[in-house]
């Protein structure tokens, strides 16, 4: 008799399960020509930014669990600087926002 619990991994993969079945079900109910070319070249351009940092994280994997996080953080940031994803205002609004939220928090 199988235990009423589920493996963690098992768990995890109907996870994944479900967010690419939803995410297939959103591009099908998308209107046609929301996505284009443009869109395209940006999401590979977002998607290098992240290679860039899980190559800097896995590096890092033996450190404390702060040193990949932060590392790779600043990793990301970097990447999507240099490959366009991200401009210079958006890094300033989103510091501004955080140093904001700390202020109301103390």
């Amino acid at each position: 008799m199988r235990s009423a619990t589920c493996h963690p991994v098992e768990r995890g993969f109907s996870l994944i399960e479900l967010v690419v079945a939803l995410a297939v079900v959103g591009l099908i109910l998308m209107p046609r020509g929301v996505l284009g070319r443009e869109t395209a070249v940006w999401a590979l351009r977002c998607l290098g930014a992240c290679a860039v940092m899980a190559v800097v994280v896995l590096l890092l994997r033996g450190a404390t669990i702060a040193v990949p996080v932060v590392v790779g953080a600043l990793t990301y940031v970097a990447a999507s600087l240099s490959f366009g994803t991200l401009s210079l205002s958006d890094v300033r609004a989103a510091l501004r926002h955080v140093v904001s939220r700390a202020e109301v928090a103390t």
